[in-house]
C-alpha cells in the first residue's frame, strides 16, 4: 500500500486574477475553496488515476468533512480531527499564469493528537509499504513518521522542502523529489547546480527526481541512468499542483518496484494534464493522451 500522511492539511483558496499584480487592489474571475496540501493532492492523483492508497488526514472537522467528500473511490483515509482550526493557503494564477502562494500559519496541534495521527500511519503501513512525506507536517512529525518507516521496513518518498526536507534526508529515503529552486535553498547551492548535479547535493536519496517548471524533470536512476524529461507542451490553466502529479507518479511506480523511465514519462503526463485545469483534476484519459508525446533525453550514467 502506499500511505500518506497529510499532518498538516490546508484549506486552499486558489483564485483566477489575470489582471492581478503586487501592490494593487485585484479581482478575481473565479476561485476555488477546497481540501489541499501536496499529501491530499498526491492522493488525490493517485485515486484519480486508478491506483489504491491510505491517506491518514489530520484537519478540523469542517475540513476532515469536505475531504472526506472529495476523495476517489480509491483512495482509504483515516480521518483524525484536531481541535485547532486548519491553516488556510492562498495560490493566485495571474494573467501570464504565474502563480503566487501565501500559506498561513500551521496550526497548532496538541501533542495528543499528532500522537494519534503517527500510530494510525503506523498501523496502516506494512513491510516494502512506500510512505509519502510531502508538504510541510507539524513539529516533529517527519522525525517520528521516519522512526515508524524503519520499524516496519517500509520504504520513503521524500517531497518536502526547508527543514523538512534535511529531516527526511538524514533518513536515506528511498526516493527524492524535489524541484530545483527547493534544492538549492536547502543545501546552499545554486538552482543551476541542482538542476544539473542533484545528487552533489543530495547524496543521500537513493533515486532522486529534480523538477524545473518550464524545463521538465531531470532524474538520476537506481539503473545508473541520468535521464532528463522535457516539460509537454500543453496548454497551462493552472501550475498549482503539477509537482504533486509528478510525486503521485513516481509514488505508484516505487510501490510496484523501482522508479524506470516509464515512471517519469508518467509524471509528465500527469502534470501536464493538471495544469490544464484550474480546479486541480486529474483526468485519466487526457493523462493517456498526452502520455504518447512524453519524451525522454538519456544523458549518460552516474555512479553513486
Amino acid at each position: 500500500m502506499i500511505v500518506i500522511p497529510s499532518l498538516g492539511t490546508s484549506r486552499d483558496v486558489i483564485l483566477d486574477a489575470p489582471g492581478w499584480r503586487r501592490g494593487a487592489v485585484g479581482r478575481a474571475e473565479r476561485q476555488f475553496v477546497l481540501p489541499g496540501g501536496k499529501p491530499l493532492n498526491v492522493a488525490r492523483f493517485l485515486g484519480a488515476m486508478g491506483v489504491p492508497c491510505r491517506l491518514v488526514l489530520l484537519a478540523d472537522a469542517a475540513l476532515a468533512t469536505d475531504a472526506a467528500a472529495m476523495l476517489p473511490p480509491r483512495v482509504s483515509a483515516d480521518l483524525l480531527v484536531t481541535a485547532a482550526p486548519s491553516r488556510t493557503d492562498v495560490a493566485i494564477v495571474d494573467g501570464r499564469r504565474g502563480l503566487t502562494i501565501l500559506n498561513g500559519p500551521p496550526a497548532s496541534i496538541e501533542p495528543g493528537e499528532l500522537h494519534a495521527a503517527v500510530e494510525a500511519t503506523e498501523a496502516a503501513l506494512a513491510e516494502r509499504d512506500v510512505l509519502v512525506l510531502a508538504g510541510s507536517q507539524p513539529a516533529g512529525a517527519v522525525r517520528r513518521l521516519l522512526e515508524v518507516a524503519r520499524r516496519v521496513s517500509a520504504r520513503v518518498l521524500v517531497d518536502m522542502s526547508g527543514a523538512d526536507l534535511l529531516t527526511g534526508l538524514a533518513g536515506r529515503p528511498e526516493l527524492v523529489k524535489v524541484n530545483a529552486a527547493e534544492l538549492a535553498a536547502a543545501r546552499g547551492g545554486y538552482i543551476e547546480r541542482a538542476w544539473r548535479d542533484g545528487p552533489g547535493l543530495i547524496p543521500e536519496a537513493g533515486t532522486l527526481v529534480v523538477t524545473r517548471g518550464g524545463r521538465g524533470l531531470r532524474a538520476w536512476l537506481p539503473s545508473g541512468e541520468v535521464v532528463r524529461v522535457p516539460a509537454l507542451r500543453a496548454p497551462v490553466v493552472n501550475p498549482f499542483g503539477a509537482g504533486d502529479a509528478v510525486t503521485a507518479a513516481l509514488a505508484a511506480a516505487l510501490f510496484v518496484g523501482e522508479v524506470t523511465v516509464d515512471a517519469l514519462l508518467d509524471g509528465a503526463a500527469w502534470a501536464a494534464a493538471v495544469v490544464g485545469e484550474f480546479g486541480l483534476d486529474l483526468d485519466p484519459v487526457r493523462a493517456a493522451t498526452l502520455r504518447g508525446a512524453a519524451v525522454a533525453v538519456n544523458e549518460g550514467a552516474w555512479a553513486r
